[in-house]
C-alpha cells in the first residue's frame, strides 16, 4: 500500500547535469543533448502546478509517482509525456508530435511508467488518501 498526496511541483531550474542525474543507473543511451533541452524547457513549463503523487518506497526509491492532475493542467502534463516517448530506446511518438497530440486529444495515448519526481521536485501539501482507500472513493 503506497500513499497519495496533494502536491506542488517544484521543477524549474534544473541544469543539464541535473538531468543526466536522472539517467544514473538507466537502460539505454545517455540522453542526447537535445533530449537534455527537452527535459529542462518541460520541467519548467510543469513547475508550481498542483498534482497528486504517490510514494514509490514500496519499489526501493525515495521520491514520488504522478498519479492525477487537475484538466486545467493538462496541456502542460502532456507536455511531460511528449518529452518522455522521445526516449530513443523506449519513446513510442519520438518526433511524431501530431500524432502523440491526436492520441492524447481522443484519449488513446497509451503510457508506460508513470513520470516520476525526486523528493526535492515536489512540495507536500496534504496526505489525502491510502491507494486502497482511493481506490473505493472512484467506484
Amino acid at each position: 500500500m503506497f500513499k497519495l498526496f496533494k502536491a506542488t511541483l517544484s521543477t524549474a531550474g534544473k541544469t543539464a547535469e541535473d538531468i543526466k542525474k536522472m539517467y544514473d543507473g538507466s537502460i539505454g543511451p545517455e540522453p542526447s543533448e537535445e533530449e537534455i533541452e527537452g527535459y529542462i524547457k518541460v520541467y519548467n513549463i510543469i513547475d508550481g502546478i498542483e498534482v497528486v503523487v504517490y510514494t514509490r518506497s514500496h519499489f526501493g526509491v525515495d521520491d514520488f509517482g504522478l498519479y492525477v492532475w487537475e484538466e486545467k493542467y493538462d496541456e502542460r502534463i502532456r507536455e511531460l509525456f511528449y518529452q518522455a516517448e522521445q526516449d530513443p530506446y523506449f519513446g513510442s511518438y519520438v518526433n511524431e508530435r501530431d500524432e502523440f497530440i491526436k492520441d492524447w486529444e481522443a484519449e488513446e495515448y497509451e503510457f508506460g511508467p508513470t513520470p516520476t519526481f525526486s523528493v526535492n521536485d515536489v512540495e507536500i501539501i496534504e496526505e489525502i488518501a491510502k491507494k486502497e482507500e482511493a481506490k473505493v472513493r472512484a467506484e
